[in-house]
């Protein structure tokens, strides 16, 4: 039996894209500023609130590329808090899933966080396009959305 295809991607192995959205669907910023507090790290807080939260996803997301305390928490958090997202896609076919992406409701922001955790994580190369139609699909809906403000 091959396990290496069971083992789930680390944080660091995940996808710059996956990556993003789970961070902005998952926490607020200020959870992401106590978070990087708590292990040390500290941001400068910018006049304007759409800045430094800028700054927190960008630093967050570059200690998610190594495994340190921030990456690990950070890790430690989606897999408690999407168990059972992740088995549920550790369980369908690369179809199965591609089917519900393709029907999921992307205004369900903490559904959003764990669809795209358990796809990032996930690691059948079958679900590398999967990843990209939802993330895809999520961008085009967002975009026609702007439009109609």
């Amino acid at each position: 039996m091959n396990t290496e295809c069971l083992m789930r991607k680390r944080i660091w192995e995940v996808d710059c894209l996956s990556m993003d959205a789970v961070i902005a669907a998952a926490f607020d910023w200020q959870e992401l500023s106590n978070l990087l507090s708590g292990t040390g790290h500290h941001i400068k807080i910018s006049e304007t609130v759409c800045l430094t939260e800028m700054n927190i996803q960008t630093t967050i997301h570059q200690h998610c590329h190594s495994e340190n305390t921030v990456s690990l928490k950070i890790e430690a958090l989606l897999n408690q808090w999407f168990s059972k997202w992740i088995e549920l896609v550790s369980q369908c076919s690369a179809e199965e899933v591609l089917a519900y992406v393709l029907t999921f409701d992307l205004t369900k922001r903490k559904m959003m966080a764990a669809l795209s955790w358990a796809l990032g994580s996930d690691p059948r190369k079958a679900l590398d396009c999967v990843r990209r139609r939802l993330h895809q699909r999520f961008q085009m809906i967002a975009l026609r959305q702007l439009s109609k403000s």
